[in-house]
């Protein structure tokens, strides 16, 4: 059997995480633009995660996708 899907709160938690690694390791701009390619993986079977990984790709600065991120994880919608 496959272990249980993260609850929603895990994974914003991750993202978090993967993101600030990858600007801190990339720089701002690139981390975050290579973080792009995993958010669908983030957001995939989440309630909203479709305006979620909208959201997240038209975003570009750590500071922005971390307001959104704020805003799901307090309510579990997404309200950029």
């Amino acid at each position: 059997d496959a272990p249980p899907e993260p609850e929603a709160a895990e994974r914003v938690a991750m993202i978090r995480r993967h993101l600030r690694m990858n600007v801190a390791q990339k720089g701002e701009r690139i981390g975050v633009i290579a973080f792009r390619c995993q958010v669908a993986s983030y957001c995939k079977g989440l309630d909203g995660g479709g305006r979620l990984r909208d959201a997240m790709m038209r975003l570009s600065t750590l500071a922005e996708i971390e307001r959104v991120l704020d805003d799901f994880d307090a309510s579990g919608e997404c309200s950029a």
